[in-house]
């Protein structure tokens, strides 16, 4: 064991007194004692995912558009899914941690991790280093054959709490989707077009009813109430990936953005044009990020068009 480990005789397992490790994160929690206790915890692989729950209502009108109701940012929910392997000793020490109501079971704890750790719980706007306080939910595996020795252990933290201070990285300037914010000063991103495309769904709001003499009769709601949305899924570095979430969650949520497309992107088909500046708006109240790998984030979207 790590030099910084002394043995937890009245609890039965070791405890973590250093500082994080890499490749490990360090879970503190306050037990029946109030007493501070620490101990290591494996990073989670890659395939995590982040997942933001805003509070938007977001309801379709009849003249083709949307409108949107949004209760603040005090009411996002951040969480994150993701999944790790201990060891027989790792594994222990969990179990010893939430298994013992005189312990972490049924507590808030905290995790923190070394500088650029890699690991992003709760989006790459927050850091990957902590501390955040969360609520743990978990589901543990038996011993598995691959890797072989090795207890999965499925994990869904909650952020609870403040957020703690994190300055993001300077923006990255490549890439020719611009997505521009509607904050003071606005945020102007710089996006790599879609690795599977954009995929423009359009509904024209003419209806027809077949009828039994072999007639139809239609109602028109006019060009004014078919709606343009469009789904794609973006692919973006640590950079990207922390300026574009915290545009969404901070300055787009249920209002209007800009985007500026360059020549055959058709981000809302043909009938929206080419080499335009769209307005659109967020048709989820999700927002899903998985970090797939070193550096690689993947976030879909589902927009909705407002006007050009």
């Amino acid at each position: 064991m790590p030099n910084s480990f002394t043995q937890g005789y009245d609890l039965g397992y070791e405890i973590w007194t250093g500082n994080a490790m890499f490749g490990h994160m360090v879970v503190t929690y306050i037990d029946n004692a109030h007493h501070t206790q620490k101990f290591l915890l494996t990073l989670p692989n890659f395939g995590y995912r982040s997942i933001i729950t805003m509070p938007l209502d977001i309801v379709e009108l009849d003249n083709g558009k949307w409108a949107t109701r949004d209760e603040g940012t005090l009411y996002d929910r951040r969480q994150c899914e993701c999944t790790t392997f201990l060891d027989a000793t790792y594994m222990t020490t969990f179990i010893n941690a939430f298994g013992v109501s005189a312990n972490a079971r049924g507590r808030y704890v905290s995790i923190l991790m070394d500088a650029n750790s890699g690991f992003f719980p709760f989006g790459a706007d927050k850091g990957d280093v902590g501390p955040f306080s969360i609520d743990m939910k978990f589901t543990a595996h038996g011993i598995g054959k691959a890797p072989y020795k090795y207890f999965q252990l499925d994990m869904l933290m909650t952020h609870v709490g403040t957020w703690p201070a994190y300055t993001k990285p300077a923006q990255d300037t490549k890439g020719q989707v611009l997505v521009i914010d509607g904050g003071g000063p606005p945020v102007i991103n710089r996006l790599i077009f879609p690795q599977d495309w954009f995929n423009p769904m359009m509904q024209y709001k003419s209806y027809g009813t077949l009828e039994t003499a072999a007639t139809a009769e239609y109602i028109d709601r006019g060009v004014s109430a078919d709606t343009y949305t469009s789904e794609f899924t973006l692919r973006m570095n640590e950079k990207k990936a922390a300026w574009f979430t915290y545009s969404l969650t901070t300055n787009i949520r249920a209002g209007i953005a800009f985007m500026l497309n360059p020549a055959d992107y058709y981000a809302f088909g043909l009938d929206k044009g080419n080499s335009v500046t769209h307005q659109w708006r967020l048709l989820s109240p999700t927002i899903e990020t998985t970090h797939v790998g070193f550096d690689d984030f993947r976030m879909p979207l589902n927009i909705g068009w407002i006007s050009n």
